[in-house]
């Protein structure tokens, strides 16, 4: 799977922003070793008073994870900071939408 670097500064006094990363490295990790994807989609956008990121791969879906810890860090994240975690399989590949509600004009 091809993949760019971009480099993000994030400011260790607001958590939401390093839940963000660390959320998007879970899920790439994710495609990478249990999907066996070869392309992966993500889209970080503000609407709404919410952080909503967005990532799909063309993996083979998500099977009966062996342990949950992953997904379950995800999930707790998101709802940490007021937001969602939600996990769909849509034909193949895998959805992940995770949100986070912005305080002062951040997550």
């Amino acid at each position: 799977m091809p993949l760019r670097i971009i480099r993000i500064a994030v400011d260790p006094q607001h958590d939401g922003e390093v839940d963000v990363l660390a959320v998007t490295r879970e899920a790439l990790s994710n495609s990478a070793r249990h999907a066996h994807a070869s392309a992966v989609s993500i889209t970080l956008a503000q609407r709404d008073g919410l952080i909503i990121l967005d990532i799909i791969d063309n993996g083979c879906g998500v099977g009966t994870p062996a342990r949950s810890s992953g997904l379950t860090s995800m999930r707790r994240r998101a709802e940490s900071n007021g937001g969602t975690c939600q996990l769909s399989t849509p034909g193949g590949g895998t959805h992940l939408t995770w949100t986070a509600r912005l305080r002062h004009g951040r997550v």
